[in-house]
């Protein structure tokens, strides 16, 4: 499994330096995706990428404060 998304890369790095630990860093992270993103509407965009069309992976991480009932009520766009 892989994920290629910037931001949690660059979240990892930040949280390496500033914590000095491997073991820090993903716990800080593991803690942010489960119970901080969990309020912002979390979406994991999958895709795959040129070389390897046979292999989808996580491409890209977006969040939102939108309500979810409302997008919800927006109803079809054809």
């Amino acid at each position: 499994m892989a994920l290629h998304d910037w931001e949690v890369q660059a979240t990892y790095r930040n949280n390496k330096k500033r914590y000095g630990r491997i073991d820090t860093a993903l716990d800080k992270m593991r803690e942010y995706y489960e119970f901080w993103a969990t309020e912002m509407n979390l979406h994991l965009v999958f895709g795959n990428m040129q070389k390897r069309p046979w292999q989808f992976i996580i491409i890209g991480v977006l969040r939102t404060f939108a309500d979810v009932d409302n997008v919800k009520a927006q109803g079809s766009l054809l």
